[in-house]
């Protein structure tokens, strides 16, 4: 218990050690350990924000990923976010899927079966159809807000999950009370073990049926091949990066070849009058549209700044509660001294008859008082430091879906033409389209919170106040407050007014980028036709040396 007390100093949520911790190494004498590094990241909705930050980076880097998710919402948009980052081009192949509370799936569900037997293989079965309908789901949703490029990464991301499926259903609570005797249970460990047992008339759990649901045989059965595997791991872990690496390049051909075979086309055509008239005719067309596109810009401004300031009040709101120090009683044992006078006569000694001396005792009593905790008070100013820096970052990161940003902005340009006209060339729009949408970029919001983590712990100094003393605390716990919310406020504010501020940037930049490409696009053929037959040579080596690029990958995918 101790050396859990001591690691929650360094890692928990409200560890005095935890915001300046960037990871933690345990070295642990267990032989079935040996030559294994066991990572246990951080979830995305972790707490600390730096830590959640830190799975990213990391994860890339491991060989096999178990991936932990609710049963009840197996893989949410985080949980793929997470893995469509690090899956295709970064030579993960070996993925375990595990679901877990499945004590909760089966407390929910259990009153829809007869009994035991029925109710796990049927809520089981239930769970894996939600776990493949949501694994569909979300990769779709996930499809739907990336380019066409990205399509191959897509398949191969869908392709490595269903692969893992179905997923492990597992009950750590359960595995708890299938190891633990019953007069070690704490209070919820009870609770749970009496709400199991209260299911079913006729079935009372034991060790091991506490153990066959918490089904952890089968994710040690998959360590233990994973362990087996593991120079056959590392030997492929080389190779899929190399895949994921070619699977990029392959991307990059593929663009390049697009770019140049539409050069190419023009400059065999060398028509340059027909293709200015089509190019002065396209940029009036975008000129005209303006408006259109600018109010693609300011629905997503006005609805990220309307988020932003929606969150501000949550903020103040939540700030409330972070004010309130509550006094406790206890009790105390303190001790208490008496004093008597006592004869010191003694009647051998007749010069001593009538002197008297002093005794003192010492007595304990028993005293009630009220008392407030400085640990609790600082702890809920710390907890709210960094809920509030998680919420800033997450509604930041969502206030404008970047994806869907893009999306509307090529449908507001797209709309302006009829691309069933068969006198009308597409690419000439589509592909200086897609460069100046790719180069549109929106910050997110990142505060550096930590140094008011920091300056809290000094307003205090004793562990509990007691008396007056707690209304002093209430005191300083509301100045606190008040500052913390006042930095966060100009804080929030300054990053509206840079979202804001880089969205007008982007509105005002985007159509004469865009008019820009397609003029240069025209100007640059003007260029090649005074040396037509060197720049077609110099395309047809391009693309030769691309396909032939691209023929070599393609057989190595």
């Amino acid at each position: 218990m101790k050396g859990q007390q001591t690691l929650n100093n360094y890692v928990g949520a409200s560890g005095e050690f935890t915001p300046i911790v960037k990871s933690t190494e345990l070295h642990l004498n267990i032989d079935s350990l040996r030559d294994i590094e066991v990572v246990d990241t951080p979830g995305m909705n972790d707490p600390i924000i730096s830590r959640g930050r830190r799975t990213q980076e990391f994860i890339g880097q491991c060989d096999v990923v178990f991936v932990l998710s609710n049963s009840g919402q197996f893989l949410d948009q985080s949980d793929m976010s997470l893995l469509a980052q690090n899956i295709p081009n970064k030579g993960i192949e070996d993925i375990v899927l595990i679901g877990s509370l499945f004590d909760g799936a089966l407390l929910d569900e259990y009153h829809k079966y007869p009994s035991i037997q029925e109710a796990l293989p049927a809520i089981t079965t239930k769970l894996n159809n939600q776990a493949k309908s949501n694994v569909d789901k979300v990769c779709n949703e996930f499809s739907a807000h990336h380019s066409a490029e990205d399509d191959n990464n897509q398949s191969h991301l869908m392709s490595t999950l269903q692969n893992a499926l179905p997923p492990i259903f597992i009950s750590s609570r359960c595995y708890d009370l299938a190891i633990k005797p019953e007069q070690s249970l704490n209070e919820e460990e009870l609770h749970t073990m009496n709400l199991l047992n209260s299911m079913f008339d006729d079935f009372t759990f034991n060790a091991n049926t506490f153990a066959a649901v918490a089904n952890f045989k089968k994710v040690t059965s998959k360590l233990d091949t994973v362990k087996a595997k593991k120079e056959q791991i590392l030997a492929d872990r080389f190779n899929n990066l190399l895949i994921g690496s070619k699977r990029e390049v392959k991307q990059k051909l593929v663009q390049i070849t697009d770019d140049v075979t539409y050069k190419r086309k023009n400059l065999l055509e060398g028509d340059v009058e027909s293709l200015a008239k089509k190019q002065q005719a396209v940029v009036k067309r975008v000129e005209a549209g303006t408006v259109k596109v600018n109010s693609v810009f300011e629905k997503y401004s006005i609805q990220a700044e309307k988020t932003l300031t929606r969150l501000l009040t949550d903020i103040n709101q939540d700030a409330i509660q972070v004010k309130q120090v509550q006094s406790q009683s206890g009790s105390r044992e303190e001790s208490y001294t008496t004093s008597r006078e006592v004869s010191d006569s003694s009647w051998y000694n007749p010069l001593s008859w009538g002197s008297t001396r002093t005794v003192t005792s010492t007595h304990y009593r028993t005293v009630s008082y009220t008392y407030a905790s400085v640990h609790e008070a600082v702890s809920k100013l710390e907890s709210f430091v960094v809920d509030t820096s998680k919420a800033i970052y997450d509604v930041s990161e969502n206030a404008i879906q970047l994806g869907l940003f893009k999306q509307d902005i090529k449908a507001s340009i797209k709309d302006m033409f009829d691309f069933s006209d068969d006198d009308f060339d597409p690419e000439m729009v589509l592909m200086p389209l897609n460069n100046a949408v790719e180069r549109i970029t929106i910050p997110a919001v990142n505060l550096d919170l930590d140094a008011h983590i920091n300056t809290i712990r000094q307003q205090f100094s004793a562990e509990q106040v007691e008396g007056d003393d707690i209304a002093q605390l209430r005191t300083e716990q509301a100045r606190v407050v008040a500052l913390l919310l006042q930095d966060i406020s100009v804080e929030l504010k300054q990053c509206i007014n840079q979202i804001v501020a880089k969205l007008a940037e982007e509105q005002s930049n985007f159509v004469p980028s865009l008019t820009k490409d397609l003029v240069a696009s025209v100007e640059q053929l003007k260029q090649d036709l005074t040396h037509k037959e060197e720049v077609l040579k110099g395309y047809d080596d391009v693309l030769q040396k691309v396909n032939t690029d691209l023929a070599t990958l393609s057989t190595n995918l």
